[in-house]
């Protein structure tokens, strides 16, 4: 700490350096608890994929027991039956991609977008 009698330019030095101290301190830390926050969601991003792909899996479990149930219960030959399945599960992926392709066209933020091109439009000169 200078001493208070060397007058305003050495007292404003030891001001801004602090405040350099202090923002280096913050960058750091935010930069440690940036490694540590994606370290963690690394891990649950791991760990969800691990959990759709075993639930995938029973899913495709599921359906061949159905279709070796069906199969027997109806006589029909199983691969008539897994076709049958696969016709439905492509129909069911055709119209959730129509109404993806529907949704994704619609603005986010339209009131947003349309507040900000008022308020161009009214610094314009």
């Amino acid at each position: 700490m200078p001493d208070s009698s060397a007058g305003v330019v050495p007292e404003l030095r030891a001001l801004v350096g602090s405040v350099l101290q202090h923002a280096v301190g913050l960058i750091s830390l935010v930069g440690w608890e940036g490694r540590e926050a994606g370290t963690h969601f690394l891990r649950l991003a791991i760990i969800l994929v691990g959990a759709l792909f075993l639930l995938l899996v029973s899913y495709l479990f599921l359906l061949l027991f159905f279709v070796f149930f069906l199969s027997h219960w109806s006589g029909v030959e199983w691969i008539w039956i897994a076709l049958a399945f696969a016709v439905l599960h492509g129909g069911i992926a055709f119209v959730s991609l129509w109404i993806f392709a529907k949704t994704i066209c619609k603005p986010v933020f339209s009131s947003t977008l349309a507040e900000i091109k008022r308020d161009i439009e009214i610094l314009r000169p």
